[in-house]
């Protein structure tokens, strides 16, 4: 069913139909499209990471440094606002 509307509609003219839908109706298809394409953007994601990773190294020490700044940072927030 859809290889045949596809032979009878190209990528323009889903472009313009979608124009014509309510935002409701755009965001539907929006998270369609994400759900849909969540698994090729995700391994996109990891490739780049991986590719910076080896561009430029980080050690454990430096991983551990910044989990340490950012878990001061998260605790100090707490005990300003009344949480701790």
């Amino acid at each position: 069913m859809a290889s045949e509307a596809a032979e009878h509609i190209n990528f323009t003219q889903v472009r313009k139909i979608i124009k014509t839908f309510d935002e409701w109706q755009k965001l539907t298809l929006l998270q369609d499209l994400e759900k849909e394409t969540w698994s090729t953007r995700f391994k996109e994601l990891l490739a780049d990471i991986r590719k910076q990773a080896t561009k430029q190294p980080i050690s454990e020490e430096e991983i551990l440094r910044a989990c340490e700044e950012v878990r001061e940072e998260h605790y100090d927030r707490d005990v300003r606002e009344g949480r701790r």
